[in-house]
């Protein structure tokens, strides 16, 4: 049983009556008598507080209870989270603090020490230093889902070898994080990354070809993922870190690599060997999915292809993938989104061969995708005709 209130960007005076709403729906029975606006301005410190709502509520049997706590942009403070941080009477199993600028590091610290039955937590835009909190006696080894997005503090994932049952992890947007492959080798049981908008620590004495095989390293020692969120990754993510998701995750459903470098050699795994050096590696590239698709076979190396419960993909303005994507790494029975907006021109042939190697898509989106696609109403008629499950098609 738990209790969600999420007001994002809200500030006080806009809450009252909607906290009224769920003083009244949720507890009417404990409040002495009748809840009002001048109640709450009684109890109000111009900050959104948990007591706010529950100054008759708590103590009782039912809100001992309640075991998840979800509180997300709004200004909570500090004698919000003492008055409800009492182990003997709340056991917290999960709780969510995403972007609440009142509460301090180390007010989270000192929840944490008390709710050892912690599985869940989200303090995204925090300034805690996670890495600190086993110095702190807590034990986060139970942790199942972690959020920690936006957080300037942290310099490295080493934390993660403590975390065996972690299954959800999301650092997106910190900056400057050293990757390094032994943080994940305890992170087995890992089934989503979200690493959306981040930077690598990037060594000034290292090319970017090492920092990718680095990234690739990492990558490769979480088989059991099911979604991976690595968008906006910035020059870091090429060739070399797709390669290893393909090779490495074969369960994947959910892939998201938008504005990244990758080209059809990474994602239709077309190898350059043998080639003529006065031909470039884009044509070598293009004459060998012609002659792939001519022959109805599969390039011999890793294509997405070959991640079969593959449901949701965006490669939204990856702008140097081409005609060898979309008609051979773009087989996918399974997939119900795809967002390849912003990556440029797709001919009429392409466009047709994603229609037809994807029979399953609910969600397409085109944005900006040339004119040979989106100037053609009949190509667009033949989509619609084709895909009968398609609810969304954006252009």
């Amino acid at each position: 049983m738990g209790i969600g209130l999420s007001f994002p960007g809200a500030r006080n005076d806009n809450l009252i009556f909607p906290i009224e709403a769920v003083f009244n729906r949720f507890y009417p029975r404990v409040a002495q008598g009748e809840v009002s606006v001048e109640n709450f301005k009684e109890f109000s410190d111009n900050v959104l507080t948990f007591h706010m709502l529950n100054f008759a509520y708590l103590g009782t049997p039912l809100a001992s209870s309640i075991t998840e706590f979800i509180l997300n942009g709004t200004r909570i403070d500090r004698k919000a989270l003492q008055l409800i941080n009492n182990p003997d009477l709340y056991k917290w199993t999960s709780i969510s603090l995403n972007n609440c600028p009142e509460i301090k590091a180390l007010d989270i610290v000192n929840f944490l020490t008390l709710q050892t039955q912690i599985t869940k937590l989200e303090i995204e835009s925090s300034k805690l230093e996670f890495h600190n909190l086993c110095q702190k006696g807590i034990d986060i080894s139970k942790y199942e889902r972690l959020v920690i997005s936006k957080n300037g503090e942290i310099s490295n994932l080493d934390f993660l070898t403590i975390m065996p049952n972690l299954e959800y992890l999301d650092v997106s947007s910190c900056a400057n994080l050293r990757l390094k492959p032994e943080s994940f080798s305890n992170s087995q049981n890992l089934k989503v990354l979200k690493m959306r908008s981040i930077i690598p620590f990037y060594d000034m004495n290292r090319n970017n070809t090492i920092l990718a095989e680095n990234i690739g390293c990492c990558l490769a020692t979480l088989p059991h993922l099911v979604e991976l969120d690595l968008g906006f990754f910035g020059s870091a993510f090429t060739d070399i870190v797709m390669q290893a998701i393909i090779k490495n995750m074969p369960n994947l459903q959910t892939l998201k690599v938008c504005q990244s470098r990758i080209t059809d050699r990474g994602v239709a795994g077309i190898e350059l060997d043998d080639f003529d050096s006065r031909l470039s590696p884009s044509t070598v590239i293009r004459r060998r999915a012609i002659v792939l698709e001519r022959n109805n076979m599969n390039p011999p190396g890793y294509c997405l292809s070959r991640l079969v419960h593959l449901k949701n993909v965006s490669f939204s303005t990856c702008r140097d993938l081409s005609e060898a994507t979309w008609k051979l790494a773009l087989r996918l029975p399974n997939l119900v989104a795809l967002d390849i907006s912003f990556c440029g021109q797709i001919s009429a042939s392409g466009f047709s061969s994603v229609i037809s190697n994807c029979p399953n898509l609910e969600t397409l989106n085109i944005l900006q995708c040339g004119l040979h696609i989106t100037g053609s109403q009949e190509l667009l008629d033949d989509a619609k005709l084709r895909l009968r499950r398609l609810r969304n098609l954006i252009i």
